[in-house]
């Protein structure tokens, strides 16, 4: 069955790209992969997502990285979608471009989301249930949150963002969905489809 559903939102991602535009790329959300989060520990999640909204920015558990244009599913980024390179592009390519950009962004907050559940179960090894809700409720309602927040954010350096287990099954998904978009819209600007072997999705 998951193997069938597989297909189904690959067929319908690629018509998306077909179609283009940013709209019909927000309706692929309604489709998107299903990343099973619910046997990892809700309270120490629940501390990273307290942590994460209360300290300083240059603390968050956060990569910032700008999409490729396209070239990490093994194409010519500056041909595909030549306006986001600063260079003019037709508006059938700039309303592709926002549909690319729209699922990229989806894809990173994936890809972010599973790295914050790794740190979660990494903090639940090291604290009890009771003081993990003790931790959240010290940094978000106490005096001392700056020293709470210390005991939690050595664990952001104790996760490899894109090699834990969970990374491994997140970029597999996300990269056959963001790269059928992608085909998708390489085939209706004429373009040949890319070899999937010259995708390098993280």
């Amino acid at each position: 069955m998951k193997w069938a559903k597989r297909v189904a939102i690959s067929a319908s991602l690629l018509t998306i790209g077909w179609l283009g535009g940013p709209i019909v790329a927000a309706l692929a959300l309604a489709a998107k992969a299903d990343h099973q989060f619910e046997d990892f520990p809700l309270d120490a999640h629940r501390l990273v997502e307290s942590y994460r909204e209360t300290i300083d920015d240059h603390k968050l558990f956060l990569t910032i990285a700008m999409p490729e244009g396209g070239s990490e599913c093994g194409y010519e980024a500056e041909d595909l979608f030549p306006s986001y390179f600063g260079k003019q592009g037709t508006p059938q390519q700039k309303a592709l471009l926002e549909g690319y950009e729209t699922m990229e962004f989806r894809r990173r907050d994936y890809v972010d989301e599973g790295y914050f559940w790794a740190v979660a179960e990494n903090l639940s090894e090291d604290f009890s249930p009771y003081e993990l809700r003790f931790l959240r409720r010290c940094i978000e309602d106490t005096i001392l949150t700056n020293v709470c927040a210390a005991k939690v954010e050595p664990y952001g350096q104790t996760v490899d963002r894109y090699e834990h287990p969970l990374a491994q099954e997140i970029r597999a998904d996300e990269e056959a969905i963001l790269c059928t978009y992608v085909d998708g819209a390489a085939a209706r600007l004429g373009f040949e489809l890319a070899d999937t072997e010259k995708r390098n999705v993280f």
